[in-house]
């Protein structure tokens, strides 16, 4: 199976990750990083400072660790994200969502701008254009955030919930905006197919409450692949009929908390209503995800040769420039 490649955008595909063979690929990866990170175990003992996070991630699936990173810095990130759109500078993946709607087009059938449409745009423009800018190259562009994902105290967040320290697979820094256009793609709830647990670190730039799109959490689902319909997106409606209303959670929190979350069970980012919402995201996973095609994560070699062995770790499959 696991040597099959997977589209994340045909349903056949993607529910094969979910099978006892994605269970079993997910389970030999493990045992071979605890068996190649035996020297570094020493580090790893009677540390149980976050039991309790650990034990929140693992029965209801999610967990949200107040005053987690230096808030101070965080600010800084966003205002460097705001700057970034701004200035039409380092800017990636920027959707025309208002076309895609017009034209009728599926959540995976995707229109771009361009840097050169979006620099002839006014602010207001943009915001009623797409749903959301994601910033390109982020441990470039961001290179505080090697610092924030490699502290010993994230480290070992990660340690406890695996049992071995896995590998950065997946990450962003985004503004998602409050407009007048309808959710879109992943503020839909979803799986995270790309393995059998894949966890989530979800950092907000600025505080976010209810009207400024939290990232949102079906408690309990990554504990059981069931499906209310074989399909890739699913409407509050079909998720709060199929497991109860109850067990939506939406996580506010404020900027320099720390959400993690395992995204097999169904999430979504709810759209913003009133405020802008900047962000990180990323996913750390035992292995490359299966089935997907994300641009390649780089760093600077300088920077990644300051880390120690065990914070190599972490970044063991990023390109290093």
């Amino acid at each position: 199976m696991i040597n099959k490649k997977i589209n994340k955008d045909n349903n056949e595909n993607y529910f094969i990750s979910f099978t006892p063979e994605a269970q079993k690929f997910f389970y030999n990866h493990k045992i071979s990083k605890i068996l190649n990170q035996k020297k570094h175990l020493d580090f790893f003992f009677n540390q149980n400072e976050y039991a309790s996070s650990v034990f929140d991630l693992k029965s209801r699936g999610y967990c949200v660790i107040k005053n987690f990173f230096n808030k101070s810095l965080i600010k800084k990130l966003s205002q460097r994200t705001n700057n970034f759109i701004k200035n039409g500078k380092n800017l990636d993946g920027v959707r025309d969502n208002l076309r895609e709607l017009k034209e009728k087009k599926n959540f995976y059938e995707r229109i771009w701008l361009s840097n050169k449409d979006i620099k002839k745009m006014s602010d207001k423009k943009l915001k009623n254009m797409t749903n959301g800018i994601t910033i390109s190259e982020p441990l470039i562009n961001f290179p505080e955030l090697t610092k924030i994902f490699s502290s010993d105290r994230f480290i070992r967040l990660l340690f406890n919930f695996y049992e071995c320290v896995p590998e950065l697979t997946y990450i962003k820094v985004r503004k998602a905006f409050a407009n007048n256009l309808p959710a879109n793609d992943t503020q839909f709830f979803h799986r995270d197919s790309g393995s059998f647990n894949l966890l989530k670190a979800i950092v907000y730039l600025n505080d976010v409450d209810i009207n400024t799109g939290p990232f949102t959490y079906t408690e309990g689902t990554h504990n059981k692949f069931d499906f209310p319909k074989r399909k890739l997106r699913f409407t509050d409606k079909e998720i709060s009929n199929y497991y109860g209303k109850n067990k939506i959670k939406n996580l506010v929190a404020k900027a320099g908390d720390l959400v993690l979350a395992n995204t097999t069970g169904f999430h979504k980012g709810l759209k913003p209503k009133i405020f802008d919402r900047n962000v990180c995201i990323a996913n750390f996973c035992l292995h490359k995800e299966v089935g997907f095609t994300y641009n390649k994560i780089v760093m600077k070699k300088n920077n990644f040769a300051k880390l120690n062995p065990i914070q190599k770790l972490i970044f063991k499959s990023v390109k290093k420039i």
